[in-house]
């Protein structure tokens, strides 16, 4: 997976605010809520306004442009600024040099109100603020929770603490000073004792200074002496806004935005972008995107767990009925041997001992308030409700062995997904097979599920991937025709997989290549090699009344290989697709 460097640090903020600049001069017409987390100014003509992002989320906090945005519903903050500046005009953009704080302030006839966005992690937050008081915030802050500084309205807006000194404020000698008195590698020192400098922007620095970021300089005089040339082309590229924002991907995903190339990131790939709020919106849609999958995915394997966890008790209570019915014969011959001897037990006895059918002494506990063919009759009765019982407990075994199958499958479907689209595949399949509640969710226009996967081996065949069980049966039985080769991961749950033929004969190479796919997407992912099993799909079943994504095969054959994708994927290909 790929990794994400994400820093929205003060001098990426000072990338989008110079973004910002041109909106100066234009009129709110919307303020709407898409997230808890965040705020949306519309700002411009009405017909084709710009959009501003204010998020205070604790990991993807930001300030950009964004395209167009859904709303969700207007809580109380979001409410308030509708009443204080839809209408009014952005009059001034502020962003102290190397701050983390951006001041939006907006004027309605004389009325001024400063929209304040903090952007400092989990104690991120957006405030409004009117003649120096505190109107209103997306987040409180109390004196419970900090002794520092509130943030509630009626009191008078403090800004955060800066605690250190700002590049600009610095002098070399001052800089000096500075990293000797902290510890640790140089990107560390840096980070921690200069306003606004990110970790990843002090691994900048000391690269650009000739250091190792991770190593150890213990001389602070020449460590400041090669990193201050450094620092101040730093201060004069925010300074004039000489920005280059661009983005860097790693196997094709957005992974990090800067507000100019990193030398030190020069191993990935890098695309320039025309803005900086471009550059953030790729990388925080992507990061944002993949967190919620990530949630997703948890939430769903917890269902799939304890689903697992009741069908492990109902097994446990099955099998126990079925040990108890080992003994059912065990009561059909005492029950004939009390009728064979009733004459010769005396009456209120406890128990008797008789002779068993093959010679050896039977002991069987009585009732004494009943006669010996009494208690007879009553382990006939006995008998033969277990009896009557077993076809049940067998049949519900068998159910029960098939529902563990299929959650088995969903489980590693689940761990597989690769997309939100899959897991909210997976969650829909779920909740029609009544394995979990439907949730509630705001109205929205209907978009089409993505379909299968699909690919392309270097023979040019096509391979389509099942991404659910109700998936898997549409994979095989109706995108799959008869003489198409059929691929699962053998003697472990995992997709299925169809690789076209044609009608003709496939390459030893496109076997092999699907069933690499088939590996990948199976409970095998993680091994070194994997058996897997392959057939024409017309040897492939449906049991009547199985569930999702369950089949028997016949005429199979075994290729062991590595768990791999291909290099190729087909894009535009519809889950409709018929045979």
């Amino acid at each position: 997976m790929e990794r994400i460097k994400w820093s929205f640090d003060s001098v990426v903020l000072a990338a989008v605010a110079a973004d910002l600049e041109p909106l100066i001069g234009g009129t709110v017409t919307r303020v709407l809520q898409p997230d808890r987390d965040e705020i949306v100014l519309a700002i411009g003509a009405r017909r084709r306004p710009s959009h501003v992002l204010l998020s205070i989320h604790p990991r993807w906090a930001r300030a950009h442009l964004i395209g167009d945005v859904d709303a969700g519903a207007a809580a109380s903050f979001c409410q308030l600024l509708r009443a204080r500046l839809e209408g009014a005009r952005l009059g001034r953009i502020v962003q102290p040099a190397f701050e983390r704080t951006l001041t939006l302030t907006f004027t309605a006839l004389d009325d001024e109100v400063d929209l304040v966005v903090e952007i400092m992690g989990r104690h991120s937050n957006l405030i409004a603020v009117g003649g120096g008081t505190i109107l209103g915030s997306l987040k409180s802050v109390t004196a419970a929770m900090s002794s520092v500084r509130q943030i509630l309205p009626g009191i008078v807006y403090v800004s955060p603490p800066r605690g250190l000194p700002a590049p600009q404020d610095l002098t070399e000698p001052l800089l000096r000073e500075r990293l000797a008195g902290a510890t640790g590698s140089p990107a560390r020192r840096l980070a921690g004792t200069i306003l606004g400098i990110s970790p990843l922007m002090a691994t900048e620095l000391a690269v650009r200074a000739g250091l190792n970021p991770a190593g150890r300089t213990d001389d602070p005089e020449q460590l400041a002496a090669v990193v201050w040339p450094v620092l101040v082309e730093l201060v004069d590229t925010v300074v004039h806004q000489r920005f280059e924002p661009v983005v860097y991907h790693e196997d094709g995903a957005p992974v990090a935005c800067t507000p100019f190339p990193y030398v030190h990131l020069a191993g990935w790939s890098v695309e320039p972008t025309p803005t900086m709020s471009a550059a953030v919106a790729a990388v925080a849609g992507h990061a944002a995107s993949r967190s919620h999958v990530d949630e997703e995915r948890s939430a769903l394997l917890a269902a799939i767990g304890a689903a697992m966890a009741k069908i492990a008790r109902t097994q446990a209570e099955l099998e126990k009925s079925q040990t108890e019915a080992a003994g059912g014969e065990s009561l059909k011959q005492r029950a004939n041997l009390l009728f064979a001897y009733a004459s010769q037990i005396p009456s209120g006895s406890t128990e008797a001992t008789l002779p068993g059918f093959d010679g050896t002494p039977v002991t069987i506990q009585l009732d004494p308030t009943v006669t010996a063919v009494d208690n007879a009759r009553r382990l006939f009765k006995r008998y033969a409700r277990i009896k009557s019982a077993q076809p049940q407990v067998a049949q519900r075994l068998r159910e029960v062995a098939a529902q563990r199958e299929y959650l088995d499958s969903m489980q590693v479907l689940t761990e597989t997904a690769t997309s939100a689209d899959d897991l909210e595949g997976i969650r829909e399949e779920l909740v029609k097979e009544g394995m979990l509640k439907s949730r509630r969710r705001q109205r929205r226009p209907a978009t089409p599920r993505a379909g299968p996967r699909y690919y392309t081996t270097a023979s040019g065949a096509d391979v389509v991937v099942g991404r659910t069980n109700l998936e898997n049966d549409r994979v095989t039985f109706a995108i799959g025709r008869p003489d198409d080769l059929w691929l699962h991961a053998r003697g472990m749950p995992g997709a299925h997989v169809i690789l076209r033929t044609g009608g003709r004969t496939a390459p030893e190479e496109a076997i092999r290549s699907a069933a690499q796919i088939a590996a990948y997407f199976s409970r095998g992912r993680g091994a070194g090699t994997v058996p897997v099993s392959y057939t024409l799909r017309k040897y492939v079943k449906k049991p009547r009344g199985a569930r999702p994504g369950l089949v028997t095969i016949t005429n199979e054959k075994t290729v062991v290989v590595e768990p791999r994708l291909p290099q190729t994927t087909q894009a535009g290909k519809q889950a409709s697709e018929q045979a």
